[in-house]
Formats: C-alpha cells, sequence, structure tokens
C-alpha cells in the first residue's frame, strides 16, 4: 500500500436505533469512525451495544478535489459528539490486512477489539471484549454526506 491508511475512532456511550436514550457502555462503546484510505474517505457508525450494526458511507472517492484529513476528521466528530464523546483515537497503518501491526497499534493505544476490512477497502474498529462475541449486521448506503 503506497499511501498511510489512518482511521480515527470516537468512543461514545451506548445507543440505539430502536431504543432511548443513551446510556453509558456497560464494557462495549458505540463508535464513530472515519476511514481514510488511499482510495476513499468513508463515515461509519457502529452500534455494538445494544442494536449490532455497522453503517457506512463514503464521503469522498480518490478523484474528489478534497479529501478529509484527520484533524477535520477530528474536530469534526468534537463538534458533533463532544458532549456525549468518551475519547478520540487516531490510528495509522502501514497495511490495515497486517494482522500483528494492527494489533499492536491497537494494544498501544488500549483498544480492545479486531479491525475489519471490507472488499470496498472500508475498515472499521469493532471494539469487543472478546473479538468472537458478536455476529454484526452490516448496511452499507452510499448516502450523501455533507462533510465538515
Amino acid at each position: 500500500m503506497s499511501a498511510p491508511f489512518v482511521l480515527v475512532v470516537a468512543l461514545l456511550p451506548e445507543s440505539s436505533y430502536t431504543v432511548y436514550p443513551k446510556r453509558p457502555p456497560h464494557g462495549v462503546p458505540d463508535t464513530v469512525q472515519f476511514c481514510l484510505c488511499p482510495n476513499a474517505d468513508w463515515l461509519i457508525s457502529t452500534t455494538f451495544a445494544r442494536d449490532p450494526g455497522v453503517h457506512t458511507c463514503e464521503i469522498a472517492n480518490a478523484a474528489a478535489p478534497c479529501r478529509l484529513t484527520p484533524d477535520k476528521a477530528v474536530a469534526t466528530i468534537h463538534r458533533h459528539y463532544g458532549d456525549v464523546l468518551s475519547r478520540v483515537v487516531v490510528l495509522e497503518f502501514a497495511d490495515p490486512k497486517d494482522t500483528a501491526a494492527v494489533t499492536r497499534t491497537l494494544q498501544a493505544h488500549s483498544l480492545r477489539g479486531i479491525l475489519e476490512v471490507a472488499s470496498s477497502g472500508v475498515a472499521f474498529f469493532k471494539p469487543l471484549p472478546n473479538a468472537d462475541d458478536a455476529q454484526v449486521t452490516r448496511q452499507t448506503s452510499n448516502n450523501h454526506w455533507r462533510g465538515p
């Protein structure tokens, strides 16, 4: 891979698409993530605590005149989730499919879970106490996202 692969992960309280309100996490946080790949930028929302799901949206492709930067991704997360944010982590991977290197990077940031990489190139951090614990329903959409 010629360019680094950057993942910006925001850890949030538990939420639900069917049950309100949000509540503090009980071991598995929900996330909002920006995946900045050489070929596209993605917005990923995950809910693992109550309603397991992964929702992805491509927000820019390689031909886009303006690509997202890690700093803009962090600022966007703080602007929209600052009141409920647990923490934001910026991760960089030379090769997101290098399992040993990915594990070292996640452990260095005290993140328990795995990095999943889809055939489209989008990747997301799957925060689980035991990475084999849950089955996740994936929903992918190419909704138009109006960025930061």
